[in-house]
Parts: C-alpha cells; sequence; structure tokens
C-alpha cells in the first residue's frame, strides 16, 4: 500500500512540474521582459526606415505578418 501512496504522489509532483514549465514559466518569462519576441500592444522598429509601431496582432496562426499601427509624427492633426 506504501508503494502504491508514493507512485500517487510522485505522479502528483511531476503533473504539477509540468504545468508550470508549459504554462507558467513562459508566462513569467514574457511578463519580466525576458522574452523579447513580439505581442500585441509591443513596440516594433522597421529596420530599413527606423519607423516605429505598435503591433495590432496577427493576420492568421502561423504566419509571419503582422498588422501594425505605424507612429507617424508628421500625420498628427494640428
Amino acid at each position: 500500500m506504501l508503494e502504491y501512496e508514493c507512485t500517487v504522489l510522485y505522479t502528483s509532483v511531476l503533473s504539477t512540474l509540468l504545468v508550470c514549465l508549459i504554462k507558467v514559466w513562459p508566462a513569467l518569462a514574457v511578463i519580466g521582459g525576458v522574452d523579447r519576441g513580439l505581442r500585441v500592444g509591443g513596440q516594433c522598429i522597421h529596420k530599413p526606415s527606423g519607423r516605429k509601431a505598435v503591433v495590432l496582432g496577427t493576420l492568421k496562426q502561423g504566419l509571419a505578418f503582422v498588422k501594425v499601427q505605424w507612429d507617424d509624427a508628421e500625420a498628427s492633426v494640428r
């Protein structure tokens, strides 16, 4: 009986650890700024022109393109 209880406890600890590694740690990396990848609301820079934009989202999942809103100072209303 003791062996069964140890196996159940071990399985429970492993499943908790797996949840932390798959879901919690990546989220903490984004929140903490360790992951510098693009995310919605983040600022990006167009390298050739130096123009800055805010990421609005992706067009389709899996595509390498994102929708952006350009920060054009010249386009402001006077």
